[in-house]
C-alpha cells in the first residue's frame, strides 16, 4: 500500500534498455548537490517524466542541461542513451525550452508563492544616514524537518564486513538538533542566531525519528532497488530514504506535515561523501538531504557531534551553493571560503555576508552608479553580522561595469560565527556574488576576496577600480569609505580643481602631490625696476620732422631715422584683419568656473 507522502517522493529510474536515438523529454527538473570535500562537489540534473506509477527519473547530461533547476518544468531535445554501468538511463540534451519556472519555495503560508516570488525583487528601503537599503523577503521562517537516523546493523558493506549497530540513539540526535550534543551549538541554534530569529527550527514543528533499521536489501515502494553494499547509486540512496519514510509512517509518524527530511546515513557505505541534498525545493518533489552519521556525530560516542553539515546541505535545499575563493592562480576553490557554512566543513560559523542576504536575514546599506560615482568617495557606517540585521554594504558595480556585485560585511567571532577564523574575525570581509536573490541563484557561486582591518585599505581586481578602506572597528561597527576611481584611473585637472580623488589614493585637490601640476599659481610677471644714469645728458637741437627725437637718439644715435618707402605696408580690409589678426577672449556663462588660484589675493 502507498502512503499519502509518497506522492512528494521520486519516482522510479528509467530502465537499462533506453536505446540511442533523439528524442524530446518534458516533464519536471530536479537538481541534486553531492558535497566531497576532499574532491570537490559533483551535481546530478533529473527530469521526472511522466506522472504517478508510470513516471521515471530520468538523468540529463550536457552544457546545455546546467539551466535547468528544480522544478523547473522544462522540454528538453537531444538524444537518450543506455548508462554505463547498464542500470540507468540518460538524456544526453542538446536544447531546453523552459515551459514554467518552479512554484512555491517552501516559504510556508506566509511567504510569497509561485513564479511571483522566484522572481521577486530586493526590497527597498532608507537607512536614517541616508544611504538606501535592500533586503529580500525571508525565505524560510521554519524549516520544519523530520530527521531519520538509519541503521544497516548486520549487513554486508560493499569494502567488506559488516555494519555495527550506530553508538548514537533518537535522543542523541534530538541533543544534535535541538539543544547542542556535545558542544552545545545546535542546528536550531545556528538558525536562530545566523538569522536573528526570523528563521527557526524546534521541537513543535521538527522531529527526530527513532533510529530505524533497514533491510540489508530490497525495493521501494516507487520500485528503487536499493543494497546498503550498493554503489551508491541514486537507486541506493534513494531507496533508503523512501524506506525510511515508509517506516516512519507505519510507526505513526506524519511525514508529510514537514516540509525537510534529513537522512543520516551510517559509517560504511560507498558514498564517499560527507552529505548531498537537492538544490532547492519547490514542492514538486520532498525536499530531501542526506548526511554521512562520521561528520554529524562523530565515530564514536566521545566524539564531538557537529551540526554544520546539516547546516551545510540545507543551506542547499534553501537554493544556496557554494562558498568559494581563488588560489593564487586565480583558480576557483569551490569550497574556499572558511567565513561561511557552504564552505568547507565543519568549523561553526555563519553564512557568509551575500548568502545572508539571499536567505533575507539582512539588511543591507546599498550603493550604486548614482551615489558613487567616477572619482567619488562614500563613506558608511553598518554593524557586525552577529550584532544585527541591518548589517552590511552592497556595492552593485553591475550598474556600471561588467563585474559581479561586491559585498561588504563585518564579521565577528560570535554566536553564530563563535568558530570564526582569525582571518576573518574583527575583519571587513569581500565578497563577490553575481545572483539576484531569486531561487535561479541556486548555481550562483559567492566568492570570498579578503579581509582588511582597521586602517587598512583593500583593493582587487574582481572589484575593478574600487578601493575599501576601514576607517574604524569599534563597538560592533565597521566605518569604511568606498571610492570608485575615475575613468583614467589618474588624477586630472577635473578631479583636482572639484576636489575629487580620481586614483584612489586617499588625497584630494591642493593636499595631492599628484595635483600640483594641475593646481599650482600661474607665474607672476618680475616688477619693473628704475634704473638712474649718471651720465650728463648732451644738447640736443631743437626737434623736427626730419631728425630723431631725444629718446630716439639715445637708443640708436648712429642709425638714421626710419622712412617707410613706397610699397613697404600694404593696407588690409576690415575683414582680413578679423580672419587674421587674434581677438580678446572674454569669459562666458558656458565656460569653466575659475581655477582656485583665482581668487588668490596679489602679492607685492
Amino acid at each position: 500500500m502507498r502512503h499519502a507522502y509518497a506522492g512528494l517522493l521520486l519516482l522510479c529510474l528509467v530502465s537499462s534498455h533506453f536505446l540511442v536515438r533523439a528524442a524530446t523529454l518534458s516533464g519536471k527538473a530536479l537538481v541534486i548537490g553531492k558535497d566531497y570535500f576532499s574532491t570537490g562537489p559533483i551535481r546530478e540534473r533529473y527530469v521526472k517524466v511522466g506522472t504517478g506509477a508510470n513516471a521515471v527519473l530520468v538523468k540529463v547530461e550536457g552544457a546545455a542541461a546546467k539551466r535547468l533547476r528544480t522544478g523547473m518544468t522544462v522540454n528538453l531535445k537531444g538524444r537518450s542513451i543506455a548508462g554505463a554501468d547498464g542500470s540507468q538511463g540518460h538524456f544526453a540534451v542538446d536544447t531546453v525550452e523552459i515551459k514554467a519556472q518552479p512554484g512555491r519555495l517552501g516559504r510556508g503560508s506566509s511567504g510569497l508563492q509561485g513564479d511571483a516570488q522566484y522572481q521577486a525583487k530586493p526590497q527597498r528601503g532608507l537607512l536614517q544616514g541616508g544611504l538606501p537599503t535592500e533586503q529580500m523577503p525571508v525565505l524560510r521562517s521554519d524549516v520544519n524537518t523530520l530527521f531519520l537516523p538509519l541503521s544497516f546493523e548486520g549487513c554486508t558493506k560493499a569494502a567488506g564486513g559488516t555494519y555495527s549497530k550506530p553508538w548514537y540513539t533518537q535522543a542523541d540526535v534530538e541533543g544534535l538538533v535541538f539543544t547542542g550534543g556535545s558542544t552545545g551549538i545546535s542546528l536550531a541554534s545556528l538558525y536562530s542566531n545566523c538569522s536573528y530569529g526570523q528563521t527557526t527550527m524546534s521541537r513543535a514543528t521538527s522531529r527526530v525519528a527513532p533510529v530505524t533499521k533497514l533491510a540489508c536489501s530490497g525495493t521501494s515502494v516507487y520500485g528503487n532497488a536499493y543494497s546498503a553494499a550498493g554503489a551508491c547509486s541514486f537507486a541506493d540512496f534513494q531507496g533508503w530514504a523512501e524506506a525510511a519514510l515508509t517506516a516512519a509512517a507505519a510507526s505513526g509518524i506524519a511525514v508529510n506535515t514537514y516540509f525537510y527530511k534529513l537522512i543520516i546515513v551510517p559509517e560504511g557505505t560507498s558514498c564517499g561523501w560527507a552529505g548531498l541534498a537537492y538544490i532547492g525545493c519547490d514542492g514538486s518533489f520532498s525536499c530531501n538531504s542526506w548526511v554521512d552519521a562520521r561528520y554529524l556525530m562523530g565515530r564514536t560516542a566521545s566524539a564531538a557531534t557537529n551540526a554544520q553539515v546539516a547546516f551545510h546541505e540545507q543551506g542547499h535545499n534553501l537554493y544556496l551553493n557554494h562558498a568559494a575563493s581563488y588560489d593564487n592562480t586565480g583558480a576557483t576553490v569551490e569550497y574556499g571560503d572558511w567565513s561561511c557554512a557552504m564552505g568547507y566543513c565543519c568549523a561553526n560559523r555563519c553564512y557568509n555576508t551575500p548568502h545572508a542576504w539571499q536567505q533575507g536575514w539582512l539588511s543591507m546599506q546599498v550603493l550604486d552608479g548614482g551615489l558613487l560615482t567616477a572619482a567619488a568617495t562614500v563613506t558608511a557606517t553598518f554593524a557586525a553580522q552577529t550584532v544585527a540585521r541591518s548589517s552590511g554594504l552592497k556595492v552593485k558595480i553591475s550598474s556600471w561595469a561588467a563585474a559581479d556585485n561586491i559585498y561588504l560585511g563585518y564579521r565577528l567571532a560570535e554566536g553564530g560565527d563563535a568558530a570564526l577564523s582569525s582571518i576573518y574575525s574583527n575583519k571587513v570581509n569581500v565578497y563577490t556574488f553575481p545572483g539576484v536573490g531569486t531561487g535561479s541563484d541556486s548555481e550562483s557561486l559567492s566568492f570570498w576576496l579578503g579581509a582588511f582591518g582597521a586602517g587598512q585599505s583593500f583593493s582587487h581586481a574582481k572589484a575593478p577600480g574600487l578601493v575599501f578602506k576601514c576607517l574604524t572597528l569599534s563597538g560592533g561597527q565597521a566605518t569604511v569609505t568606498v571610492c570608485r576611481k575615475s575613468a583614467s584611473g589618474v588624477e586630472t585637472l577635473q578631479t583636482c580643481a572639484a576636489g575629487l580623488d580620481g586614483d584612489c589614493d586617499g588625497l584630494k585637490g591642493v593636499a595631492d602631490p599628484d595635483c600640483a601640476s594641475f593646481l599650482a599659481p600661474p607665474p607672476r610677471c618680475p616688477q619693473a625696476t628704475a634704473v638712474t644714469s649718471t651720465a650728463k645728458p648732451s644738447a640736443a637741437p631743437p626737434f623736427s620732422s626730419t631728425q630723431p627725437s631725444a629718446r630716439a637718439a639715445n637708443i640708436s644715435s648712429t642709425r638714421a631715422p626710419f622712412t617707410p618707402s613706397a610699397g613697404t605696408f600694404t593696407s588690409l580690409p576690415a575683414t582680413a584683419l578679423s580672419a587674421t589678426q587674434p581677438r580678446a577672449s572674454f569669459p562666458s556663462a558656458a565656460q569653466p568656473a575659475p581655477l582656485p588660484w583665482a581668487s588668490l589675493a596679489a602679492t607685492p
